[in-house]
């Protein structure tokens, strides 16, 4: 996906859990929750059993962690599947008493949602396929590209498991975290491939919101393989298929993808006008971090129409959303495009302003793939003040974090500009490795 645009398609409670209510097993339990909270509950398990903690997801993406009765940590879990599905751990205590529950909505400026949290006990014969799925949660949780394809792992077991017992609509969610994961490590062939397998059971188990979001993968996954009509064909089937469950989010990102696929393809006015039809739901139903970053595609826009006071107003309204929202992520994206914006100005003070003050956001946020981002942007800008040994420091660093976080495409994109500094340096050896 060409880089220009912006791809984007996620008060605590009481510290302690002396307060916290009880649950019984087999019990469910519905809560609302809205970002940046975090639940609390008691249940009393008994040991020498196997227990599947499990949490769903009802629009708002949450983690799930479950503590020994001596606080100690037992599982921290989070799946790819956004803000739907299942949170599950499962856990085999080793003394009984009292365990705690806790699920947070960790997400910034996400909308607020609703959840199900029940506890239940588990066959012999399910245990294999919940261990599977449990510890991917764990894996994905850690975050980065090495855990992640250990999560990846563990759902393949899972999807092993679950379709020797002969559970379809388990085996489904399987195959539909597979098709997330795989793309996440960058194999969006063997994503696709997952997402056509879920298709059918989606279909066979009668349940069109989910075979909505599986399209809206396809789409991704078609598109980022360079099958552009493809990857419009299934985000439209998405779309279709949003509006019949009247899934007013799922909407709005579909319809945002298909107006991110007419700015990739140069259809800068029409893709301006699409928006123009997605922001408003993305306002409607909360989705700020999603409406930020069509705001940012929109200023993007502008600047490529060479409307510039219109691209700067654009990200100004997207930075006050973010920062009014407590969104870091959000605002330090933002600040690096207003960097660029100011950059393509000439107004290179801003522009080392606005990057000095993304990079240091993205460290605190210990967002590396975002870090290198930032990196390679202040290169340019020194490259372009005719600053070329700031500029190789810059790009040295940027290049060890593409590499750490296995960035290839940026890797790549880094390693040109390492090659014309050093050129430039005299340094020939250099620019050829």
């Amino acid at each position: 996906m060409p880089c220009l645009w912006f791809f984007s398609l996620f008060v605590l409670g009481a510290a302690a859990g002396a307060d916290a209510p009880v649950l019984a097993p087999e019990t469910p339990v519905e809560r609302e929750i809205a970002a940046g909270e975090s639940h609390l509950f008691k249940i009393e398990l008994a040991a020498g059993r196997a227990w599947r903690v499990a949490v769903e997801q009802r629009g708002i993406d949450v983690t799930l962690e479950v503590r020994a009765p001596d606080g100690r940590r037992l599982a921290a879990v989070d799946s790819p599947t956004d803000r739907q599905g299942l949170e599950t751990a499962l856990i085999a205590p080793e003394s009984s008493g009292p365990y705690t529950l806790e699920v947070r909505a960790r997400e910034p400026a996400a909308p607020p949602g609703r959840y199900e949290i029940q506890v239940a006990e588990v066959e012999r014969r399910r245990i294999a396929a919940e261990q599977a799925v449990s510890r991917a949660g764990e894996r994905y949780l850690e975050g980065g590209a090495e855990a992640r394809r250990r999560a990846l792992a563990e759902q393949i077991r899972a999807r092993e498991e679950w379709r020797s017992l002969g559970d379809r609509r388990e085996e489904a969610r399987a195959l539909y975290a597979l098709c997330v994961l795989a793309r996440l490590v960058n194999d969006n062939r063997q994503a696709l491939a997952y997402g056509e397998e879920v298709l059918p059971l989606w279909r066979s188990l009668g349940d069109r919101l989910w075979e909505g979001n599986t399209w809206n993968e396809i789409g991704l996954d078609r598109w980022l393989l360079g099958e552009s009509a493809a990857g419009r064909a299934a985000f439209e089937k998405a779309l279709a298929l949003y509006r019949e469950t009247g899934d007013r989010y799922g909407e709005g990102v579909s319809r945002s993808n298909l107006c991110l696929m007419d700015l990739s393809r140069g259809e800068i006015r029409q893709g301006v006008a699409c928006y123009g039809e997605a922001i408003p739901i993305l306002r409607e139903v909360q989705a700020r971090s999603l409406e930020g970053s069509a705001l940012l595609n929109v200023g993007r826009a502008y600047d490529v129409l060479g409307e510039p006071e219109r691209a700067l107003e654009s990200y100004r309204q997207v930075l006050e959303g973010m920062r009014a929202a407590g969104d870091r992520t959000g605002e330090a994206r933002t600040l690096n495009h207003l960097g660029l914006l100011y950059r393509d100005l000439g107004d290179y003070q801003q522009a080392f302003l606005h990057f000095g003050e993304a990079l240091e956001a993205f460290r605190a946020l210990e967002d590396r793939r975002w870090e290198a981002v930032v990196l390679h942007n202040l290169g340019l800008l020194y490259q372009a003040l005719g600053e070329p040994s700031r500029a190789l420091s810059q790009y040295e660093q940027a290049l060890r974090l593409r590499r750490e976080v296995g960035d290839a495409e940026g890797e790549a994109t880094t390693l040109t500009e390492l090659g014309r500094v050093c050129s430039l340096l005299g340094r020939l050896r250099d620019a050829q490795t």
